[in-house]
């Protein structure tokens, strides 16, 4: 419901109960957290303090595994704007820098 709202108040989709079906793979949603340590597919750690924000991007109902540019670069430009979700969440030298 939120990807169907979204998708509905940008105009991509007329009936947010209906995005499922008519455009399941737009918008994409991310999902961010403060930094945190996790297991790459590959089987390597990341940890923590190597990075300054956590995000999965959903692609087709499904957290995906890699992390297409245009999200990387939108949720990237959003870590830098105050008063965003990701601002919030992010370490401070991306406030910062």
């Amino acid at each position: 419901m939120i990807r169907g709202t979204a998708g509905e108040l940008v105009g991509i989709i007329a009936d947010k109960r209906q995005s499922r079906h008519q455009n399941p793979n737009h918008p994409l949603l991310a999902v961010v957290s403060p930094p945190v340590s996790y297991r790459t597919y590959l089987g390597s750690t990341v940890d923590e303090k190597e990075i300054d924000l956590t995000s999965r991007l959903m692609f087709m109902q499904v957290m995906h595994k890699t992390y297409p540019g245009s999200g990387a670069i939108c949720t990237g430009v959003a870590a830098k704007l105050e008063g965003t979700i990701p601002y919030e969440l992010a370490r401070g030298k991306l406030k910062t820098g």
